[in-house]
């Protein structure tokens, strides 16, 4: 969307929408998207050069799994492919590895928004009824409510994810991002005669709590 046809709408002041607001908008959804792929799909470079994005500057929840399954802590479920006309059988499949206290007190499955798209459509062809989705607590995304878990397990599409195949069971709060202070993610302005410096610079990095069968469930798709 350009400046302008932002700007022209039946109605509005010129001056409701300044540009300097704008423009901060657009960084702000930048630096989210940025953000959310990076948390996924980081990989650390090793010695990050000027100019690379967040994602080369340290390694996200994919390659941590992918480390783990190298380090045999944890084992790989053998899915195969996740469709449309599986998805229903695949889940259940990493289900059973579950540990028992997760299933009875809730968990997370988390996967690419193909993956929850192919379960959605599994579920509705052998039910005849959609899923019940509703918003996941405390986050920004809606989910689908786990056929297998009471009502406490929600299936819930990662952005983040692009398009590895992963699937993820773990706890919410077993996903741990560490920065070193909220204020870190606002933008520092400077005045340069008549433009503004607008910079951020912040570390971050993340982390499970917990690597270990039946906590941390993965499948074997990247």
């Amino acid at each position: 969307m350009k400046y302008y046809g932002f700007l022209r709408k039946r109605g509005q002041d010129p001056y409701d929408f300044r540009f300097e607001a704008f423009i901060l908008m657009k960084l702000n959804e930048k630096l989210r998207s940025e953000f959310e792929n990076a948390v996924w799909q980081a990989v650390d470079d090793g010695s990050p050069a000027d100019g690379d994005l967040l994602n080369a500057t340290f390694d996200g929840f994919l390659e941590i799994i992918s480390d783990e399954i190298t380090g045999t802590a944890i084992t790989e479920i053998g899915t195969g492919a996740i469709t449309s006309s599986n998805a229903l059988e695949k889940f259940r499949l990493m289900w059973a590895s579950v540990d028992k206290a997760y299933k009875e007190a809730g968990t997370a499955i988390l996967c690419s928004h193909t993956d929850y798209d192919n379960y959605r459509i599994n579920y509705k062809d052998t039910y005849h009824q959609s899923p019940v989705t509703r918003p996941v607590v405390d986050t920004n995304y809606d989910g689908i409510e786990y056929e297998m878990g009471g009502g406490r397990t929600m299936i819930i599409p990662i952005p983040g994810l692009g398009s590895s195949r992963r699937v993820i069971i773990t706890p919410l709060d077993n996903l741990v991002i560490g920065i070193d202070g909220l204020n870190d993610l606002n933008w520092n302005v400077e005045q340069d005669h008549w433009s503004l410096d607008l910079f951020s610079a912040f570390r971050i990095g993340v982390q499970f709590r917990t690597v270990e069968s039946g906590v941390l469930v993965v499948n074997d798709q990247t």
